[in-house]
């Protein structure tokens, strides 16, 4: 799995784009293709931890 990840900062909001998704933090949003998933507070915390951390081994 080839993971491309970038940041993007507008004001208080952090874009993240893994691959062709966009993770948005303070929304707690993931979209591709215009569809968007609101996510949990969990399920966007496993992600940031995961974004913060990659190629690294992390446990949760």
């Amino acid at each position: 799995m080839r993971r491309n990840s970038s940041q993007h900062h507008l004001s208080d909001e952090t874009i993240h784009k893994i691959g062709l998704y966009k993770f948005e933090t303070s929304k707690q949003e993931l979209s591709i293709d215009g569809e968007i998933k609101s996510l949990t507070a969990r399920e966007s915390n496993i992600l940031s931890m995961l974004i913060s951390n990659t190629n690294e081994l992390t446990s949760y």
